[in-house]
């Protein structure tokens, strides 16, 4: 895999006290959020006006993370998600809030909830900024999107923001009043809420806001129609609701968005869609835009029988007339519409279909199905018209009966600049008239990499791309439906690709449907060239039948005054049939000499089946027109089994066998197709016979549209033999092109993905003192002008290097620990000049976090050394500074003397299973805010497989724990409900009772250390009173994921916090005694923490209890007269010094979480006219 590419690493973790996550993962109570794998930060280091982007290279599913990226300083500002920051302007962040958010299910997606952090250290503190409003929505329907809008417009909830990182404030400066959550498609259920999370700007919003909840036959309003203010790093739950629209359909006078390229207009539902084709019919003005040249989205697939179907009598009304075209871009977005329905039985009126008229505009990225008839004629599915726009990535099915001019995906006449690509007809097509094809009734214009496969039929001129071609091209097309002409006395019948084929290109075409006609013209790929029209590299292996001029590849070769008509390099393995003696032959009917006064038509280096097969045995039909190197060849000649003599003679030489001969010409002559290219032969797997490589898996529409790349950029160390993977999922060939430093090695396709392929890279080994960039291209393979897709990978290397994150490491006095953040691409050393400091590792290799450790300093003077970093060849050298405190006693407070910080021990008896225990949680979490800093909660598992602990049985004896949930505080209280209202006041007034009756005399301070999943605890333990004590030491794991059972279901996503998960004493304690008043006694254990625990997550948490004698003692525990006197607890790895009252408590270490917020009364009606 690729290394990090950079030079130096921040530590990175989030607010405390809880979890944090870039992805929410909520709990009924404070909700998690942890750094997640592809995050990266934007860095401004000593104030740059521009961002330094650093990307996390350690610690995804956790609260601490390390991120490497370019550049280190005194101050750091720092932005997540990367990306989101404008500029810097010294005290505030400019930043731009997006629009639209991605629904992620349990919560949001990456990247949308920001954070900010700004400190002189590489060690970094993210806030959270935004607040966060949870939907609880239950009904039938399938939700699409959700729009929050402020009710006053000047409440701006998107755009741009200035964000304070030392104050952790975001305020909104200018913008837009609303905001979209793509939501796709999620089916709602009727009795379980499905929850929908909004990340908003914390700030007020004056009147209220409205939520719009859009399902694909409409929407439902709910509305807060008063102030209300939104805190930051909390989440506010709206009263859940049932979406009970019934099947109807709303009317639209509002579209999200403003019609431009970056915001266009949504089309949400079908009332949506219905107002598009109002506006644009009427060519009306949207704010600035102009309805007919805006741009627009289709967010939601719609089902159109609601307002139009044969039931009723409802036409659809297209959108685009004749006198006011569509000249916008209309993107599907890869969604479907249903249901359309059009029956107009005026012979006066034309130009029917989802669209009536496109004229410079464009429609993608769209599936439709329906029904459309015009006795008017000029009917199909996608558009009634294109005139001179482009059709791409489209998909047809249904039906169209027309009066002539009829087509799938576009009919009439199609003029030069018009373009219709990578499109599919499933429709059946049925014209009482002339022209009518599977994709395009008459076409000026390029048609590329097209697939018919619904039946085509009409009276003449009908084809299965086209029925008329006249000067355009047709390029990688293939048909498989029925082709037939009805006409009895027609020049111009019927073409597997084409009816009637003037001066362009066909090249790439293949036919596998019967083509047929009741008179004159009919050809496997085309009826009837002339003006110069070209046959390039196409196959027929349909039959084809007609009463004359009947051929396997086309049925008559025009001779010309000014241009050479012609077919060359063709393959045919169709039978041809010819009624009542007339001429056919296998590969053309007619090939017309000119004789002197016209060019003769051309038929060269082209193939049939001749082993009695396919009906003919010669050529021509008829005509002596200027033919060369044509050949039948047998069963096993054709299947390149056997030399069919010298089929092919060019500069290469003189080719034997079919494929060698094919794919001479065809490669031969990709030069002049520009980029594009003509496609290689290949033998066909299903029957051994030749068959163009390009067509044989092409699937243009709905599936062509996944022209795509696994990553965009990938970052390379600087060694050789660098290797790499670019994933390509494409349906359509493509060439590669490298730079001359990279090798390609090798591909591989996936056995269930047959067009996903990964490509394996090398890079050659970059010796240069300077970094060096490059582009892996992969070009989609076409003809034609208007070109085809490519896609870029950018690949940046670094040079040979090593680099330390940190200039200086400091200490304090006692033995402790700090951090060594190696970036390098070399092997490294480490060593000190001192030997009271021990790094964990000595050597190693690429980039680390080098634990480094310091013996207690005894002496009350500042002690000072070096740590070098170097490489093993000695040429790249780094030195870190270290600096620990001395000893000054006189300057810290009198433990003796200074009252200590009293932290009671909530222990809660708990079951992943258990419907109260939740609830028991939040009543934990609210005692905390009764009495904040003097209350820690240890959650002790019970039957359950993941979470259950080895002492829970021993724990649950001796606390004659009956049931779950129950809990103990310090001991000596128990708390048998569980309801939260009861629980919070319960533990809260416990605890001030063990302080206030019987005072704190115990307190400790931690230090642990990591190494790999060893874990080292150093404890001193302060008692100002003589007597008997025991002190216990577990090890709890904080944001655990669990299903659990709550009063709205079964929830994955539950977090589980302060989980007991190992005991490095006795469960029941380590007793011990103190013969004097001010006594320090030290505690000294280790411990393998087991591989299914996240050390990242896991704290050191220490109790001590007190033996009272003859003191009044309410029990609860066989212990006596023993109950907790105090407790303390660090993340390990961090440091915890003596909690002395006035210093605070906490966790010492985590991340901030989102807390709840205010819940909010809101109604389901919208007072407001959208």
């Amino acid at each position: 895999a690729p290394e990090v590419f950079g030079h130096d690493s921040l530590k990175a973790s989030i607010e405390t006290p809880a979890v944090t996550r870039t992805s929410l993962s909520v709990g009924d109570g404070v909700s998690s959020v942890l750094w997640s794998t592809g995050d990266a930060i934007d860095v401004y280091i000593d104030g740059a006006s521009r961002a330094s982007v650093f990307s996390l290279t350690q610690g995804a599913d956790t609260r601490e993370a390390v991120f490497t990226g370019e550049g280190h300083g005194n101050k750091y500002v720092a932005m997540y998600p990367s990306g989101m920051a404008t500029g810097n302007s010294g005290a505030y962040l400019l930043v731009n809030l997006p629009y639209e958010q991605e629904y992620k299910e349990g919560g949001f997606a990456n990247g949308l909830f920001p954070m900010a952090a700004s400190g002189s250290s590489s060690n970094l503190q993210f806030y959270n900024l935004m607040s966060v409003l949870r939907l609880s929505v239950t009904g039938k329907q399938r939700v699409s999107r959700i729009v929050f809008r402020s009710a006053s417009p000047s409440v701006t909830v998107s755009g741009p923001a200035y964000v304070n990182p030392e104050e952790h404030t975001l305020t909104m400066n200018g913008g837009r009043d609303s905001l979209v959550l793509k939501v796709g498609s999620v089916q709602l259920s009727e009795t379980v809420p499905t929850d929908f999370y909004l990340v908003l700007p914390a700030q007020t919003y004056k009147d209220g806001f409205s939520v719009r909840v859009y399902c694909g036959d409409g929407y439902m309003d709910i509305f807060y129609a008063k102030d209300f203010t939104l805190e930051r790093s909390r989440m506010h739950k709206a009263d859940p609701f049932v979406y009970e629209r019934e099947s109807g359909l709303d009317m639209s006078n509002y579209l999200e968005g403003n019609g431009t390229e970056a915001e266009p207009f949504l089309i949400q539902s079908v009332a949506d869609l219905i107002y598009v084709a109002e506006i644009v019919n009427a060519s009306e003005n949207l704010g600035s835009v102009n309805a007919s040249e805006a741009y627009y989205k289709l967010v939601a697939d719609l089902d159109l029988s609601m307002v139009c179907n044969a039931a009723k009598g409802k036409s659809w009304v297209p959108i685009g007339s004749e006198a006011h075209q569509f000249n916008g871009v209309f993107d599907g977005d890869e969604h479907r519409i249903t249901g359309l329905y059009i029956n107009s039985t005026d012979t006066r009126r034309k130009n029917f279909g989802l669209f009536g008229y496109v004229g410079s505009g464009k429609v993608s990225r769209l599936t439709v199905q329906g029904s459309v008839r015009s006795a008017g004629g000029c009917a199909a599915i996608i558009a009634g018209r294109l005139v001179e726009g482009t059709i791409e990535y489209c998909v047809a099915s249904g039906n169209v009966i027309g009066a002539g001019g009829d087509a799938g995906i576009a009919a009439d006449r199609a003029k030069e600049s018009s373009l219709i690509s990578h499109c599919v007809n499933r429709a059946t097509i049925s014209s009482e008239g002339i022209y009518a094809g599977g994709i395009v009734s008459v076409s000026q214009g390029d048609v590329l990499t097209c697939v018919n496969e619904g039946s085509v039929s009409g009276d003449s001129y009908v084809g299965g791309i086209t029925g008329d071609l006249e000067g355009g091209n047709i390029f990688n097309c293939s048909n498989s439906g029925e082709i037939v002409a009805t006409s009895n006395d027609a020049k111009i019948s019927a073409g597997g690709i084409v009816g009637d084929h003037i001066s362009g290109v066909i090249a790439n075409g293949r036919n596998t449907g019967a083509v047929r006609g009741n008179s004159q013209g009919v050809g496997g790929i085309a009826a009837y060239l002339y003006f110069g029209a070209k046959l390039w590299n196409c196959v027929n292996r349909g039959p084809v039948s007609g009463a004359a001029y009947i051929g396997g590849i086309a049925g008559y070769l025009e001779a010309d005054l000014d241009y050479v008509t012609q077919m060359v390099n063709c393959v045919n393995l169709g039978a041809v049939t010819a009624s009542g003696g007339g001429v056919a032959g296998a590969l053309c009917g007619e090939n017309e000499d000119g004789g002197g006064e016209k060019y003769s038509a051309v038929v060269k280096q082209s193939y049939w089946l001749d082993d009695g097969s396919i009906g003919v045995s010669n050529a021509i039909g008829h005509g002596n027109g200027d033919t060369d190197y044509l050949f039948g060849l047998s069963g096993v000649q054709m299947k390149n089994e056997e030399e069919g003599g010298s089929l092919y003679e060019s500069i290469r030489g003189t080719y034997s066998m079919i494929l060698d001969a094919l794919n001479a010409y065809a490669y031969d002559n990709r030069a002049s197709f520009g980029q594009n290219r003509l496609q290689g032969w290949i033998l066909n797997s299903e029957d051994g016979y030749p068959d163009l490589s390009g067509l044989e898996a092409q699937k243009p529409g709905e599936e062509q549209s996944h022209f795509s790349l696994s990553t965009s950029r990938v970052n390379l160390s600087s060694a050789g033999e660098s290797e790499f993977l670019v994933e390509v999922t494409s349906s359509t060939p493509y060439d590669v092109e490298v730079p001359e430093w990279i090798i390609q090695t090798g591909t591989r396709s996936y056995e269930m993905d047959p067009y996903t392929t990964q490509h394996m890279f090398k890079a050659l080994a970059n010796n240069d003192e300077s970094y060096r960039q490059g582009k892996i291209v992969f070009r989609e393979q076409g003809l034609g002008e208007h070109g085809f897709r490519e896609l870029t990978v950018t690949v940046k290397q670094m040079y040979a290097r090593l680099g330390v994150g940190e200039t200086e490491l400091k200490f304090a006095s006692d033995i402790d620990y700090g951090f060594l953040t190696i970036t390098s691409t070399v092997d490294w050393q480490i060593s000190a000049n001192v030997n009271w400091c021990h790094p964990e590792l000595t050597s190693g290799s690429g980039s680390a976090s080098v634990v480094v450790k310091v013996d207690e300093n005894t002496s009350s003077s500042i002690r000072s050394g070096v740590l070098t970093v170097s490489d093993k060849d000695g040429g790249r050298v780094s030195e870190v500074a270290l600096v620990q405190s001395g000893r000054k006693t006189e300057e810290a407070p009198d433990w003796t003397k200074t009252p200590f910080l009293h932290q009671s021990v909530m222990m809660r008896f708990t079951a992943t299973w258990c419907l109260w225990c939740p609830r028991m949680y939040r009543g934990v979490q609210k005692a905390q805010e009764l009495y904040p800093g003097h209350i820690q909660h240890i959650a002790i598992h019970g039957p359950s497989s993941d979470l259950e602990w080895d002492q829970t049985p021993t724990l649950s004896a001796v606390y004659h724990n009956a049931g779950y949930p129950s809990g103990f505080v310090d001991g000596r209280v128990s708390i048998a409900s569980a309801v939260e209202e009861v629980v919070g006041p319960m533990i809260a007034e416990a605890a001030q009772e063990t302080e206030e009756t019987y005072g704190t005399v115990s307190g400790a301070d931690i230090v642990s250390h990591i190494s790999g999943r060893e874990v080292a605890v150093d404890v001193n333990a302060y008692l100002k009173k003589a007597g008997n004590y025991k002190i216990v030491i577990l090890l709890l794991e904080d944001g655990i994921h669990n299903k659990q059972e709550d009063n709205i279901g079964y929830h994955e996503d539950f977090v589980h916090d302060g989980v007991a998960r190992l005991s490095l004493t006795n469960v029941l304690g380590d007793q011990f005694s103190v013969s004097a008043d001010n006594s320090v006694k030290k505690f000294s254990y280790t411990a393998s923490v087991p591989a299914h625990m996240k050390m990242q997550n896991m704290r050191v948490f220490v109790y001590i209890f007190r033996e009272f004698g003859s003191y009044p003692v309410i029990h609860s525990a066989d212990y006596g007269n023993w109950f907790i006197d105090n407790c303390a607890t660090v993340q390990v790895g961090k440091k915890l010094t003596l909690q002395l009252e006035g210093s605070g408590g906490g966790t010492g270490g985590g991340n901030e979480g989102i807390s709840p917020g205010g819940d909010l009364d809101t109604d389901p009606y919208d007072p407001y006219d959208y």
